[in-house]
C-alpha cells in the first residue's frame, strides 16, 4: 500500500512488528524506535523529501520519532 499510494511519511505506533516488514519499501528512509512498553514506533520518510535525522526521545506517556527534512 505504501508503494502504491507513495504519502511523504508514514507512522505507525505501537507496531511491535518486524523491522524486516518495512525496511525494504522502496525510497523510504526507515527508523524505529527502541521498543519499552508498547511496541515502539516506526517511521518512513520518502526519500525526495531528503530526511537527515532520526531521533528517539521516550517520555513517561510514550514514545516520539523525529526526522529532520530539508
Amino acid at each position: 500500500m505504501i508503494e502504491e499510494q507513495k504519502p511523504d511519511y508514514v507512522c505507525l505506533s505501537g507496531t511491535w512488528a518486524c523491522p524486516k516488514t518495512f525496511v525494504n519499501v522502496g525510497n523510504y528512509a526507515f527508523y524505529q524506535s527502541p521498543a519499552q512498553h508498547a511496541g515502539g514506533v516506526i517511521l518512513l520518510v520518502n526519500l525526495a523529501l531528503r530526511p537527515k535525522c532520526f531521533m528517539s526521545i521516550t517520555m513517561p506517556g510514550g514514545q516520539t520519532v523525529l526526522a529532520t527534512i530539508t
